[in-house]
């Protein structure tokens, strides 16, 4: 127990210093993401992993959610993907769907 506790300590610090996390503009880190979220995928093998995932386990029509965007001083624009990603596993829990529907 003294462990865990000792590993969320250090990821803490880690996060909120930054360190290893780079920022990035790539849509596919935010699908890898989504697919862990998710329980699909736990470590990608291969780019673009999460998203067929993701795609794989979508079926029929959906109705698009309005993601919104903020400016900041510079007028970089930047989306906010929370709307994205709750409904999305609100979707899958309503479902019924378990962690490890897709199979690699």
């Amino acid at each position: 127990m003294a462990s865990d506790v000792r590993d969320m300590i250090l990821l803490k610090q880690a996060w909120t210093s930054g360190l290893n996390a780079p920022q990035t503009s790539a849509a596919g880190r935010l699908f890898d993401a989504a697919a862990h979220m998710l329980g699909l995928l736990d470590q990608a093998s291969y780019e673009g992993q999460g998203g067929m995932y993701l795609e794989q386990i979508s079926a029929g029509e959906v109705d698009s959610i309005a993601l919104p965007l903020h400016e900041d001083a510079s007028g970089l624009l930047t989306a906010d993907w929370q709307l994205l990603v709750a409904g999305d596993a609100a979707k899958r829990c309503a479902s019924g769907v378990e962690g490890d529907a897709v199979s690699p």
